[in-house]
């Protein structure tokens, strides 16, 4: 388990030895989804607190199982920055992402300016998806897979998302709960 406790975007200092730190001894959304990454083999659990994580470019992309929490959609927000508003998160074959209780916004690098899911699962819970462009959710395979990952969404809200379908799934399996 790690808890951010710093908005900022530093990487981690040492990278796989288990311990979210960066070289300002914080441990930051960056920091944790690399310590995540180097450590295969378990889910991995990010906890994030109330504040705004503010992204300058894109977050490493999640190649383990790693399941973020917010405190609560109004009171967690992911957003890219204004300076290239990159993409947030990108999940490639090999990793899974869970997001629960956290506003992803202000992405327009797509597909799937908020959450491109190449191969990779995704599960959105207790989610706000606003203000993305290039469609903000997307589950893209280019061929066939079976079984096929899957792109699950409960309890989210999308609202004011361009260019693109607000979520997209291709080859992928789509759940979608209220």
């Amino acid at each position: 388990v790690f808890t951010v406790d710093d908005p900022g975007e530093a990487s981690d200092a040492d990278t796989g030895d288990g311990v979210c730190a960066t070289a300002g001894a914080v441990c930051t959304l960056r920091a944790a989804i690399e310590q995540a990454n180097a450590l295969p083999g378990t889910a991995h659990m990010i906890h994030l607190p109330a504040g705004t994580f503010e992204q300058g470019v894109s977050l490493p992309g999640i190649t383990q199982d790693v399941a973020i929490t917010g405190v609560s959609a109004v009171a967690t927000i992911i957003r890219s920055s204004d300076a290239g508003h990159p993409r947030l998160f990108l999940v490639p074959t090999g990793g899974a992402l869970a997001l629960v209780g956290v506003t992803l916004t202000n992405a327009t690098n797509g597909p799937g300016s908020a959450v491109y899911a190449i191969g990779g699962a995704v599960t959105l819970t207790d989610c706000v998806v606003t203000g993305n462009a290039g469609g903000a959710v997307k589950g893209d395979v280019l061929s066939t897979v079976a079984p096929p990952p899957s792109l699950t969404i409960a309890g989210t809200t999308f609202s004011g998302n361009t260019g693109g379908a607000a979520v997209g799934a291709s080859n992928y399996s789509l759940a979608v709960d209220g």
